[in-house]
């Protein structure tokens, strides 16, 4: 296993090395002092289309969230039972 991991990750080793450097550049202050501009004029209105893009409207959030719903629900029933059937004290355990 350990001759498995040498031989995928000493490739990835060398070819870091070999990567490029990142250009830098210098940005220059505007006549405020602050070093960050923006260009207001290529700035443009959002327009809002008809898809919905918070969390709580993706498909994968209602599943997890009905998931969760389902599991809180069958631990209360579990509960409500305990109740009908035991009353106050088969809750609290005496």
């Amino acid at each position: 296993m350990k001759k498995l991991i040498a031989a995928w990750l000493l490739p990835l080793l060398l070819l870091a090395g070999c990567a490029p450097q990142a250009e830098t550049s210098v940005v220059q202050p505007d006549d405020t002092g602050s070093p960050v501009y923006t260009d207001w004029s290529k700035l443009t209105p959002y327009e809002g289309g008809s898809c919905i893009l918070t969390d709580d409207k993706a498909p994968v959030e209602v599943l997890g969230m009905r998931v969760l719903d389902e599991l809180i629900g069958d631990e209360l029933n579990y509960y409500k039972d305990e109740l009908r059937t035991g009353g106050l004290s088969a809750l609290i355990g005496n």
